[in-house]
């Protein structure tokens, strides 16, 4: 499958955005934080119960939401150096194999459906 058919995201960057009042959007969720592509475009909500008051962690999904573009990014830029390396002929004695294999089943999950 070539690059070209591949399913394609919205291009980042993403942000974090705002955190608001969840209900007009989830009714059991409190809050929710809005992921979003320069400011004004949603692209995703972490919606949460802030219960406890501890956020820490919607907030770090959030950010891992944000961050998707420039992991996927990554993650085709390391395919083509190892490609581009022959990173296939030496594989096993470094362990490179197997991310190799992890780095593409990735890619296939997230761009290739």
């Amino acid at each position: 499958m070539t690059r070209s058919q591949e399913t394609t995201a919205s291009r980042g960057p993403w942000n974090v955005g705002k955190e608001l009042d969840a209900r007009t959007f989830d009714a059991e969720a409190s809050r929710v934080l809005l992921v979003e592509l320069g400011g004004h475009t949603d692209i995703a909500y972490v919606a949460y119960l802030a219960t406890d008051g501890d956020t820490a962690e919607q907030h770090a999904n959030a950010r891992l939401i944000a961050a998707a573009p420039e992991l996927l990014a990554l993650l085709r830029e390391a395919e083509t150096l190892a490609v581009l390396g022959d990173i296939e002929e030496d594989t096993e004695a470094h362990g490179w194999g197997e991310w190799l294999k992890n780095t593409r089943a990735i890619l296939t999950k997230v761009v290739r459906p």
